[in-house]
């Protein structure tokens, strides 16, 4: 009885521990992993397994994909720093061209100060010599215009006393052939007066035509001046030869009025004796005479003309005097006007200060644009300066995050390490307390061997066939174990590394955040350098009317932003992908636990195998629906995505053709090899509904060429003008769009 009732006993612990079941297929390794120690019961009471172990696999693998994370991050940083200092060092490049620049300025302003300082000197002696002169020429004109009034004078008395001599001849003159003669005589004589009036009348004019000469020829003043002073000295010395040669007619003319008398009286006495010999002989002496003083008087007549032109020369010397007289009370006026340019040449050696190569007042223009330029480029320069500190801020704010997600990443792995430590230690005396109750198995599945070969013979039974299974899967188990153990020094040591990485990019951030704060600064000195440049060039901020800027379409910014967006929706992509494969994996280990089950109630399995295979049915499928949830909220977020993206390209579309005029239409062919993708402008002012399109097509090596279409067909000239001449597409649209807003607004 007692051997019966062990035996029995033994019998329905095998069937409580499921030895004596068909056995079940074999679990994944997870299934053997320890469970948690607030949920950990001896499996000797033969209660059922828990459902919420924890999944060692699930967690370094979520520990490897951290680490690879935290890599990257590390990469994503140094590649950052590397790309600071490439700028750093091209600020600090533009900000020695920049010095070099104002120190080259400022030995051209120094030149040309120097050269503005002896222009002025000069225009200086050239003034003073000027009043000098001026005073000089009227003091000279005064003295000139009164000697040629006594001339005129004494030309006037002359000319008087001559026709009076002349009146009393002719009146002398009385009948017979000597009064004929003497009548001749006069007449010849008025003839060549009337010649000589015309003689003075073609002077007068030639000394017109001569005057206006003298006029135009206002660079050969002096030269006038002195030639004016050697006709005054001869005029004063022909005035006094006229005055000794009046006074010699005089004496002529009162010894002519006794030879007339004379002859009359011998005329008289020639009637009465009949000497006619003696009185031709005394006429033809007398009129040689007459003829010596035509002469004289013809070249008398000259004299007069001669100082006429003088006396008008004269006259206009003296009006240049009184004009230079009437410009010297304004010497004060012209002191003040000089201390005046004085004051502003000292305000441009101020304002030009740095500048140089300035010849001309073109060049100080050239040399202003210059600087303007300069001025526009600094300030774009110090907003991307800017720009560039603040995003090395933000990044650098990242950087510390990162570096504290790091450090806090690090110690929950070295809290999960410690937690791998203990549950290996525990799992270990699970093990220890497994062995020893499979040894334990081992005598009791003795016995039933024992029995079983003395009923069937050698034959091995069931029970042997599962204990060599189990042993096997304790060996493969202790194998898993020992590759975890070295995975977990492998990660121990790799997030060691990586928090130092990530310390050491911190490190970086920092020096790369001081060296920005001092960029910062060169950039705001040259900043005020700048402004300084455009307060002393007289000039505000830049007209915004005149000048615009330019954002580039695919900016640094938006190219980082489009890469995180590409890099997120590939993140979003390969998870859900890994979702739904772990999710097929699932429902197929669901399915095949579902199966197992249906065979072993068919075989009469015990009820503790058939709820644990339930209940481990139910856990893999509330896994599939959370992994079910995680994929559809995935897909959401998709899917809001591309909503935003399409809105975001509907605006920009919408922006692209109120701006610019065209509404552009990109298609692209993968198939195609000969071009990456094909475009559709359509103008905004043309007519023609859909016919009117432009068609370019961008080729592989990033060319634009332009499709023939009928819009294109009608403008020939322009397409060969700026497209296949000029090779200029932002041309040829831009003159489009004027001509046909042209057409449109003259219709």
């Amino acid at each position: 009885m007692s051997s019966s009732s062990e035996h029995s006993a033994k019998r329905r612990r095998a069937e409580g521990l499921g030895l004596l079941s068909t056995p079940p297929p074999p679990l994944p390794a997870a299934d053997f992993l320890p469970p948690p120690a607030e949920q950990q019961q001896p499996l000797r009471a033969g209660s059922e397994e828990p459902g919420g172990k924890p999944d060692v696999f699930a967690f370094f693998a979520e520990r490897a994909s951290k680490q690879r994370e935290l890599e990257m991050e590390v990469q994503r940083l140094q590649q950052r720093e590397a790309q600071l200092t490439s700028r750093v060092q091209e600020v600090e490049l533009e900000a020695g061209r920049l010095r070099d620049a104002a120190t080259a300025a400022s030995a051209r302003q120094q030149a040309r100060e120097a050269q503005l300082e002896l222009q002025l000197q000069e225009q200086q002696e050239a003034l003073r010599l000027e009043v000098e002169r001026a005073a000089g020429l009227s003091a000279q004109l005064r003295a000139a215009t009164a000697t040629a009034e006594a001339a005129d004078q004494r030309a006037a008395a002359t000319a008087a006393e001559a026709e009076a001599a002349a009146q009393r001849a002719e009146g002398a003159s009385g009948s017979g052939h000597a009064s004929m003669e003497l009548q001749l005589q006069v007449t010849q004589l008025s003839m060549q007066l009337e010649q000589l009036a015309a003689d003075k009348e073609e002077a007068e004019r030639r000394a017109e035509v001569a005057l206006a000469t003298a006029q135009q020829r206002c660079e050969a003043e002096a030269a006038a001046a002195r030639l004016l002073q050697q006709q005054l000295e001869e005029a004063v010395g022909i005035a006094e030869r006229s005055s000794s040669e009046k006074h010699a007619l005089e004496a002529a003319l009162a010894a002519k009025d006794r030879q007339l008398v004379l002859a009359e009286t011998q005329l008289e006495g020639a009637k009465s004796s009949g000497g006619d010999a003696v009185l031709v002989k005394s006429l033809r002496d007398q009129l040689r005479k007459q003829e010596a003083l035509v002469a004289e008087a013809r070249r008398l007549k000259e004299q007069a003309t001669n100082v006429h032109v003088m006396r008008e020369q004269l006259e206009r010397a003296e009006a240049r005097a009184r004009q230079a007289e009437e410009l010297l009370p304004d010497a004060a006026e012209l002191q003040g006007r000089l201390e005046a340019a004085e004051q502003q040449l000292q305000r441009w050696r101020i304002i030009l200060d740095g500048a140089a190569d300035c010849a001309t007042p073109e060049d100080v223009l050239h040399l202003l644009n210059r600087l303007q330029q300069q001025h526009v480029q600094a300030a774009v320069q110090v907003g991307d300066k800017a720009e560039e500190a603040a995003q090395l801020r933000s990044q650098v704010e990242a950087a510390q995050a990162a570096q504290r997600e790091a450090e806090s990443d690090a110690a929950a792995a070295r809290g999960a390490a410690e937690e791998s430590a203990a549950a290996l230690s525990r799992a270990e005396r699970k093990l220890a307390l497994l062995s020893k109750e499979r040894d334990g198995l081992k005598a009791i599945l003795a016995s039933y061997d024992e029995e079983y070969l003395n009923q069937h013979g050698s034959e091995l039974g069931p029970q042997q066939k599962r204990i060599v299974e189990l042993e096997a899967a304790v060996a493969a188990l202790h194998a898993h174990v020992a590759g975890l153990e070295e995975e977990l020094g492998s990660r121990s040591t790799a997030a060691a590394g990586a928090a130092g990485s990530a310390s050491e990019a911190a490190a970086r951030a920092e020096a790369a955040e001081a060296r920005c704060r001092q960029l910062e600064a060169e950039a705001e000195n040259l900043g005020k350098q700048v402004a300084l440049l455009q307060e002393r060039l007289g000039r505000g901020e830049y007209n915004a009317a005149t000048t615009r800027v330019l954002h580039f379409k695919y900016n640094p910014e938006a190219e980082l932003a489009r890469q995180a967006r590409d890099a997120r929706v590939a993140e979003v992509e390969a998870e859900n992908e890994a979702l739904k494969q772990a999710l097929q994996r699932l429902e197929a280990a669901a399915a095949a636990l579902q199966g197992s089950g249906g065979a072993a109630g068919q075989g009469g399995a015990s009820p503790g195998a058939a709820a644990a295979g339930s209940m481990r049915v139910a856990q893999l499928e509330g896994e599939a629906n959370v992994l079910r949830r995680k994929v559809a909220e995935l897909q959401k977020g998709m899917d809001r995505l591309q909503q935003v993206f399409n809105k975001q390209i509907t605006l920009f579309r919408e922006a692209v053709y109120l701006l610019f005029g065209y509404r552009v239409e990109m298609a692209s062919d993968p198939g195609a090899r000969e071009f990456k993708a094909q475009f559709a402008l359509r103008p905004q002012h043309a007519e023609g509904g859909a016919d009117a399109q432009l068609l370019f097509r961008m080729l592989r090596d990033g060319r634009l060429v332009l499709v023939p279409t009928d819009m294109s067909a009608r403008l020939s000239r322009e397409v060969e003008t700026f497209i296949d001449r000029f090779r200029s597409v932002p041309a040829f649209t831009a003159n489009l769009t004027m001509e046909l807003f042209q057409k449109q607004t003259q219709c």
